[in-house]
Parts: C-alpha cells; structure tokens; sequence
C-alpha cells in the first residue's frame, strides 16, 4: 500500500474464502475438496489482471492485492461473472457468492493512511 501512496495511485485488497470445504472433503473425499479449490482459484484468479497480486493464504482462503481503480463492489461484481461464466459450462454443479463482510481496504477512498479504513495521518 505504500507504492500506491506513493504513486498516489488506488489499490484494494479483496479477501475471498470457499464455503463448505470441509462437508464436501467428509460427504465427498478430498480429491473433490482438492478440485473444489482448484476450481475456486482459477475463478478468483481470472477476475484480477497479471500486474495484480493473488494467492491462497489460508486453506479455504484466498486474497488479493490489486491497484485496479475500479471500487471493491465492481471487482466483486467481476468475480460474480466469472463464476456465471464457470457455472455456465459446469456439469457438476453451480458455485455461488455469499458476501458475509463488506469490509473492505482500500486506499485512499476511505482516508490516506495505508491499512487503516477511515484513518488519516
């Protein structure tokens, strides 16, 4: 976040989990928990560009670090898409989004210290 003060340029961070993951690996085996997040990392990872940052940071978890000047909500809204897109040539099965926090990182809509939502400094 300090490149982007820097290059006084906005950036966000998105954070994205997979819901269920431990019913589909204790109903299914884990080869199918193991596809299931293969499949939820090429989904999240087609809706940012390559200059953006994406990886998994948790099991079921995944962020990522974009300077896109498009607000939070419009990047959600792409992954929304991309998983339209994935559902409509699936044959297993329709993936959803289920937002259950709104909070989001972004600099420097919400104030100009990096990290710190609504803080200035």
């Amino acid at each position: 976040m300090l490149v982007a003060r820097r290059q006084e340029q906005a950036c966000a961070v998105i954070f994205a989990d997979v819901d269920g993951l431990k019913l589909i690996n204790d109903q299914l085996g884990h080869a199918a928990g193991d596809e299931l997040i293969r499949e939820a990392v090429h989904i999240f990872d087609s809706a940012f560009r390559h200059a953006d940052v994406v990886g998994r940071v948790g099991g079921d978890e995944f962020a990522a670090f974009t300077f896109d000047n498009a607000t939070p909500r419009v990047i959600v809204e792409r992954i929304e898409a991309k998983i339209a897109e994935f559902n409509a040539g699936s044959k297993r099965g329709a993936y959803d989004v289920a937002e259950h926090r709104r909070d989001q990182l972004r600099y420097p809509e919400r104030g100009n210290t990096p990290g710190i939502p609504g803080a200035s400094g």
